[in-house]
């Protein structure tokens, strides 16, 4: 039995209250109804899908207050999926693709941009991280935590988007960390911003120096830096696009290590908006 693309459309839905990922089970179940009928079809959908969503697209209907800054952002995003609906492969348009994911989710308001990463607006601080390294990592989490932030939720969480990674560096950033700043100002029930990367890993200082910055910058303006865990298959994202950390990896001498950094909204807008 075929299915209509407009009643495709209004099954869409993020599960609130979860990551920017989280589709509602009624989405997932036509989608996999789709698939019964053919990839061809399953992708067919989606773009439909995602072509309706870019065309909905209101930068105002949002929960968080958004910078001038941040909506300047929106038409390269918007112009970027644009082009993607006429590009991308069948392949591209399945909910099992993060990228076509954070797509859907940039035009559902569950990613913010901000230039080098996108921010999920409901997210918060894991309490197990602060038990993964000892009494000294549980003192240091709750002090950015309690003392520092207010509470463990919520923060904005960072996620990068390979598809868009054109401000990812180091001048990219420090724009991106003015920005979101910015954002907390506006929105004074976030507490900060929280991520989880293997390019935080101290590690990186002598592996891959050039990507150093990325922890150095926010460690030195009030971010806190916690182990997370070890990814001993290197999965992480962390082999990818570096023949050295490769090498090291083969050899044994390096192992991609997650680090989560909390970075209380007092010491980032202290730093950039004082």
């Amino acid at each position: 039995m075929p299915i209509d693309r407009e009643a495709y459309v209004a099954a869409f839905g993020f599960t609130e209250g979860r990551g920017y990922s989280t589709i509602a089970p009624p989405a997932l179940a036509m989608e996999r109804q789709a698939t019964a009928l053919g990839d061809e079809i399953r992708a067919l959908l989606n773009r439909h899908l995602l072509a309706r969503s870019l065309q909905a697209f209101d930068v105002t209907a949002g929960l968080c207050r958004l910078p001038d800054s941040i909506v300047a952002l929106y038409p390269r995003d918007l112009e970027r999926i644009g082009r993607q609906l006429e590009t991308m492969g069948a392949d591209y348009f399945r909910f099992d693709k993060d990228t076509f994911v954070k797509d859907l989710a940039i035009l559902h308001h569950r990613l913010i941009p901000v230039g080098a990463e996108y921010v999920f607006p409901n997210s918060g601080v894991p309490l197990s991280v602060l038990l993964r390294n000892g009494v000294g990592q549980l003192l240091k989490g709750l002090k950015a935590c309690v003392l520092d932030a207010g509470g463990f939720r919520p923060f904005f969480e960072l996620h990068a988007h390979i598809l868009a990674l054109q401000d990812f560096n180091p001048e990219g950033w420090d724009v991106s960390y003015l920005r979101m700043a910015e954002l907390l100002q506006l929105n004074p029930q976030i507490r900060g911003i929280v991520s989880s990367s293997w390019f935080l890993d101290p590690a990186l200082t002598d592996v891959s120096p050039r990507l150093a910055y990325l922890r150095e910058v926010p460690e030195a303006h009030g971010a806190t830096l916690m182990f997370s865990s070890v990814d001993k298959e290197g999965r992480s994202g962390a082999l990818s696009k570096s023949a050295t950390r490769r090498k090291l990896y083969d050899e044994g001498t390096y192992v991609p290590t997650i680090y989560t950094r909390i970075w209380p909204r007092s010491k980032l807008i202290g730093w950039k908006l004082a």
